[in-house]
């Protein structure tokens, strides 16, 4: 390993712990999910209890929350008498109004809740609650899941930075290993010159004291 590895080293370990602490935070998300559906579907499989403590869905729930005249949610539930249905009040005052008979009926079950010209329904104030708790949840869901996505956008960039950093670490670690290969180059050239320039002179040296001295063999 390269002694200039340690600052790479150091960050690729920051980015492993820095990726698995968002994944493990969506990880157990995901594994609370997974945990509520396999309870849900548990329960479903004993369908006497089901029946009685399963929560309801949030399709069914709006179906309940629905006003048969408009199908929207239901706004200012009132209750008719004849058929304890509840409508959003401007549209059973819109029904109401827009019969000829003064003998009005309930749009649902057709029977006559009154001859009055200005009907009073008792408010539904159960119903309303439970609309105003539906639209509470909603709310803070998508409030909570538009918290997650800036978290998520955050860690992002974050996340880019680091690699970043990394890339650049990287490319200049890759420089310098570039320059010492070089460097190691010239040093083994510089190493054979002066071993070849040894050999000459070793070999000068044989040919003088062979001169100097002719009977050395």
């Amino acid at each position: 390993m390269r002694s200039s590895d340690g600052p790479l080293q150091d960050l690729l370990v920051r980015r492993a712990t820095f990726v698995n602490e968002v994944r493990g935070r969506f990880v157990v998300t995901s594994i609370q999910e997974d945990t509520q559906v396999s309870t849900s579907d548990s329960e479903s499989s004993d369908k006497s209890s089901a029946d009685a403590n399963s929560p309801v869905s949030d399709s069914e729930l709006s179906k309940v929350l629905q006003c048969p005249i408009c199908l929207d949610t239901i706004s200012a539930p009132v209750l008719l008498p004849c058929c304890k249905n509840s409508f959003c009040a401007g549209c059973i005052k819109k029904w109401h109004d827009g019969q000829v008979d003064k003998n009005k009926t309930c749009p649902l079950c057709q029977k006559s809740f009154g001859t009055i010209d200005s009907p009073r329904f008792p408010n539904n104030l159960t119903l309303q609650q439970v609309v105003e708790a539906k639209r509470q949840y909603h709310s803070e869901e998508k409030a909570r899941t538009s918290q997650m996505q800036q978290d998520l956008h955050i860690k992002d960039q974050e996340l880019h930075a680091l690699d970043q950093e990394i890339h650049a670490l990287d490319q200049e670690l890759h420089a310098k290993d570039q320059e010492i290969a070089a460097l190691q180059r010239k040093i083994e050239a510089v190493l054979k010159d002066a071993s070849s320039a040894s050999g000459s002179r070793d070999a000068l040296k044989d040919v003088h004291d062979t001169r100097v001295n002719p009977s050395v063999p």
